[in-house]
């Protein structure tokens, strides 16, 4: 924070401006998961300018399955998988595992950009090893 109480440009991810009858504001764009700062300024007529104190917030993690469809082959040789996400973080972290009963028979993961609102997507694919 500066000397007089706000924060740093290169610190602020959002910011606008309400008038004294405003109850609620709402960012221009939304906001990745994570930890926040809130801080709110006001002024008088001469350009005085107060800074409240800072206070934490947290954006916690979301994650939704938008669909997984399989394709299976004859005799399960091979399998297709697209999964389809929607989440709010930057890069989401996907991960596959094929398991035979606690056994791990193939695990596969990928990262993807991300836009918060619009789905992403991911195909895998799985071969049985020959052999």
């Amino acid at each position: 924070m500066t000397p007089e109480g706000r924060f740093y440009d290169q610190n602020i991810v959002q910011f606008g401006v309400v008038d004294a009858a405003d109850r609620e504001w709402t960012p221009s764009q939304l906001l990745f998961a994570g930890s926040y700062w809130w801080n709110v300024w006001s002024s008088n007529s001469s350009s005085y300018a107060v800074f409240s104190t800072p206070a934490a917030f947290t954006i916690p993690i979301s994650l939704t399955l938008v669909g997984v469809k399989t394709k299976r082959y004859p005799s399960v040789h091979a399998l297709d998988l697209d999964v389809r996400w929607t989440a709010n973080v930057p890069q989401p972290l996907v991960r596959l595992r094929l398991l035979r009963g606690r056994k791990i028979l193939w695990k596969a993961s990928t990262t993807a950009d991300n836009r918060i609102g619009a789905p992403g997507s991911a195909r895998f694919s799985w071969k049985r090893p020959t052999g």
